[in-house]
């Protein structure tokens, strides 16, 4: 059931997507990255309002769905930090790098900013993650980096051609 509600939050942001074309990223002020717990001031499990607060105006939100804040200037995809709600409480927040029109992923944005303690964001290396974070697992043939949390929360980094392009992190069970 609660990857019916999920994927109907994904849906409901994705209706609010091409509006992000004019949007902005996170004016958080902070850009630590705290391993299933949060990311800029967002925490998992924590209110919308407390949510859009840490992350200030620019995102197309909806209390009901989330947050999406996004800029797309002169590439194919822009860069995009997300947060996605369920009954008013933060379940999903997510970094994704931007791409050109053939594919490749940019490193550029203010999104690489935010990092975890041992140094780990957006661009890092495989090699960084892995050696960061030894106690997560791969899935997927590689192409994503676990690290489990307690009850259901865990922490997602999407990996391309050995560097990280995406962090998902959530705090309810999928699948």
């Amino acid at each position: 059931m609660k990857i019916r509600r999920l994927l109907a939050a994904s849906v409901v942001l994705a209706v609010v997507v091409p509006a992000t074309a004019e949007a902005g990223l996170p004016q958080a002020k902070s850009h630590a990255i705290a391993i299933n717990t949060s990311v800029a001031g967002a925490v998992l499990n924590s209110s919308y309002a407390t949510a859009h607060k840490a992350w200030g105006k620019g995102g197309v939100c909806t209390p009901d769905a989330g947050c999406e804040y996004a800029v797309k200037a002169g590439v194919a995809t822009g860069a995009v930090a997300s947060f996605m709600v369920e009954k008013a409480k933060v379940i999903q927040i997510s970094l994704r790098a931007g791409t050109t029109k053939s594919g490749a992923f940019l490193f550029d944005s203010p999104l690489t900013a935010y990092k975890t303690p041992k140094g780990i964001g957006l661009g890092s290396t495989t090699a960084q993650l892995k050696r960061a974070y030894p106690q997560g697992r791969a899935l997927a043939g590689g192409a994503n980096y676990f690290i489990r949390g307690k009850g259901d929360r865990q922490t997602s980094f999407t990996l391309t051609k050995g560097r990280v392009t995406g962090l998902y992190m959530q705090s309810v069970k999928l699948g």
